[in-house]
């Protein structure tokens, strides 16, 4: 494991409890009638390290839901652009999901030091999911207050960035990862 994978995997493993727990709630009390999401639904997510971990959000919703239908296309340190790529193939391939959550940017802001790229490769993730047909679940990105290599000028794009996801009107379902992991103690 690189040292680039030790720094970021605590966050992966902190917040992936947390986030499981979220994203089946919000998925299962805002669905509407028309498309119910249950555990027997498919799930697709597209993200970075937080989403690649072996512990996450998309595991621990396996295991809260064995039934459901869980695809994972994620890799640690990928940016908004791969992301995107690979979504664009999935959804060629013809394959159908009820939900697809998205979760990324930050790798954006410390690889470039810009998010500029991260919005529009978001939005065009969030459009072309919904265009899918799936309910699509917007995740911002972790804290980083307590990242080793934070920056106030990094933190400051990501809040930025927070804000933005925050505010997009295309998802069906925003989750402020972001706040959620607020607490130092989550990255012990």
């Amino acid at each position: 494991m690189s040292s680039k994978q030790s720094n970021i995997l605590p966050y992966a493993v902190a917040a992936a409890g947390v986030l499981a727990i979220i994203t089946v709630g919000a998925v299962f009390l805002f669905s509407t009638r028309k498309k119910k999401i249950t555990c027997d639904s498919s799930f697709l997510f597209i993200g970075d390290s937080n989403t690649a971990g072996t512990n996450s959000y998309a595991d621990m919703l396996k295991s809260y839901c064995p039934s459901a239908r869980v695809t994972k296309i994620a890799e640690v340190s990928m940016k908004t652009d791969w992301m995107l790529e690979k979504l664009k193939t999935e959804l060629k391939s013809g394959r159908k999901y009820d939900v697809i959550t998205v979760l990324g940017g930050s790798n954006d802001i410390y690889g470039d030091g810009r998010i500029d790229r991260a919005e529009k490769n978001l939005d065009e993730m969030y459009r072309l999911a919904k265009s899918s047909g799936a309910k699509v679940v917007a995740i911002t990105p972790p804290n980083k207050d307590f990242f080793p290599n934070a920056t106030a000028q990094k933190q400051q794009l990501l809040k930025d960035l927070v804000k933005w996801i925050g505010t997009n009107q295309t998802p069906d379902y925003f989750i402020n990862l972001w706040h959620l992991s607020a607490r130092k103690d989550y990255f012990a």
